[in-house]
């Protein structure tokens, strides 16, 4: 616990306001990890699972996979490693590692580079050359998740790399009620940025918590049958007339599902505090993590400090 600094649990939960009672309702679970529970975990439909890995998060795609597969009450069927292709041959050898030595490895796996799941989107590639270079990442590995989640058959789990799940949850149920987590520090620009997408007002809530079910009908119901034109009009609605302004995937779906089907929501807290992603704790396999970091249900690596 002492290397988790500035990090306080009950102060961040004593931190939540509510904005309005509309949402009141959305948010009276919000104390726990599994708001749904796991008396229907059996009946509750099967999802794929997405991990993004960005250029430092290589190392850490066993303890995704790993993490994803043993905390998930809905069972998992198509995974997809969502990366650059200048590390596919580095990501295709973890993988290849992962299948020879986890029991955990029954799923198929399947690399996706960048640019195989943006080839499809012309527009949308169009679009994001216009964007600075010192932001255009930021924004493409955004666009890869809305992407992902609408290749594939069935609800997916989009995660972050650098988050490492540790606690079970059900991600939905069998009504297609679906978990969403809140956390601590919400960028108002995020909320100012969605409001104009969606026209609406929203609850000035934090949802950026580096995992999201994205459900395949309400994606539909989203993009209106269209992801490209749908992505086009939510990078649009993060800038202004002279520069870009934060948008966030995480925001956009959960804010959606709030304002237009709270019945399909409840939220969650997910206690994930930021470790120091460093030589050290590379020597840490996954059981020994969820160990170390008991009282939490995930962890989320910062890369500060890391030497390879």
């Amino acid at each position: 616990m002492n290397k988790i600094q500035a990090y306080n649990r009950d102060k961040r939960r004593a931190s939540w306001k509510i904005e309005s009672s509309l949402y009141f309702s959305a948010y009276s679970n919000a104390l726990q990890v599994n708001p749904l529970g796991d008396s229907d975990y059996e009946l509750s439909p099967k999802i794929d699972l997405a991990i993004l890995v960005g250029p430092l998060d290589v190392e850490h795609i066993t303890w995704a996979l790993e993490g994803a597969l043993l905390t998930s009450l809905n069972n998992i069927v198509n995974i997809y490693i969502v990366t650059p292709s200048t590390q596919e041959a580095h990501v295709n050898q973890k993988i290849e590692a992962f299948y020879a030595t986890s029991n955990l490895a029954t799923c198929k796996i399947q690399v996706l580079t960048d640019e195989i799941l943006l080839g499809n989107f012309p527009k949308l590639q169009a679009r994001l050359r216009k964007i600075p270079a010192s932001r255009s990442n930021w924004y493409k590995q955004q666009l890869l998740k809305w992407v992902v989640a609408s290749k594939s058959d069935r609800s997916c789990l989009i995660i972050d790399c650098e988050l490492i799940l540790l606690k079970p949850r059900l991600w939905v149920n069998s009504a297609g009620v679906q978990v969403h987590y809140v956390l601590n520090d919400l960028n108002p620009q995020y909320v100012f940025s969605i409001q104009k997408l969606f026209e609406t007002k929203l609850p000035k809530v934090d949802f950026v918590s580096h995992c999201a079910l994205f459900q395949k009908d309400i994606l539909d119901i989203l993009s209106q049958g269209d992801m490209e034109n749908f992505l086009l009009k939510w990078l649009n609605s993060g800038f202004t007339k002279y520069h870009p302004a934060p948008i966030c995937e995480w925001q956009t779906y959960a804010s959606f599902l709030v304002a237009f089907y709270p019945n399909r929501i409840k939220v969650g807290f997910q206690d994930q505090p930021l470790v120091t992603d460093n030589n050290e704790i590379h020597k840490f396999k996954y059981e020994s993590l969820r160990h170390k970091y008991q009282d939490f249900a995930a962890i989320y690596l910062s890369h500060k400090d890391l030497q390879h």
